[in-house]
């Protein structure tokens, strides 16, 4: 730089992970005077300018209709036959992020979701911001379909023989109140076409 000219301040070229590069400073802590990328600036001694970054995790924000979300412990909880088209349809995110769901079960041509599938989202930059786990209410198996053995499992663990954890507690949680209860056990003894 001249000294007392004008002049433009580079386009930036540095990268950091997970952050949003927001401008420069002449302090490390950005608390000095804040310049944009490509201002135009008039040196009159020597200058150190620094890079201030934001997170990008501080712009996060997710809303996911018509499902139960677990933000503690970053769990969705879909019924069966929930697609990952149908999920996706179902979740918003700021214009900082996009998302992937991962590890869907083709059945009958559909890519079906199951307890254990993964919601993954990302800032455009690439870097993973947050990752949620799927519930499929009923598939306690993880198989993607209600079946006697997901009743089984929910019979053992009521009579204690062989106690549900993690995630699996969530997909047995038919009516979503928060505990495992006979009447998970009968809503899906009548999914299974029970009387």
């Amino acid at each position: 730089f001249v000294s007392g000219v004008s002049q433009k301040l580079s386009v930036n070229q540095f990268t950091k992970a997970n952050s949003t590069f927001k401008g420069w400073s002449t302090t490390a802590d950005g608390s000095g005077t804040k310049y944009s990328d490509n201002e135009s600036i008039v040196v009159t001694s020597n200058m150190t300018l620094y890079a201030i970054w934001t997170a990008q995790t501080d712009n996060f924000n997710i809303v996911i209709g018509g499902y139960k979300v677990d933000l503690t412990n970053k769990i969705i909880s879909v019924p069966l036959g929930t697609t990952r088209e149908l999920l996706l349809a179902n979740v918003v995110f700021d214009t900082n992020l996009y998302y992937s769901v991962v590890d869907t079960k083709q059945i009958d041509g559909k890519n079906l979701l199951y307890t254990g599938s993964k919601l993954k989202i990302y800032s455009k930059t690439g870097g993973l911001q947050d990752e949620y786990t799927i519930a499929v209410l009923g598939d306690i198996t993880g198989d993607a379909e209600l079946s006697t053995m997901d009743y089984v499992m929910v019979y053992n663990h009521l009579d204690r023989s062989s106690l549900l954890s993690g995630i699996y507690v969530y997909a047995a949680d038919m009516d979503q109140d928060d505990n495992i209860t006979t009447m998970d056990y009968i809503m899906i003894y009548n999914a299974l076409g029970g009387n």
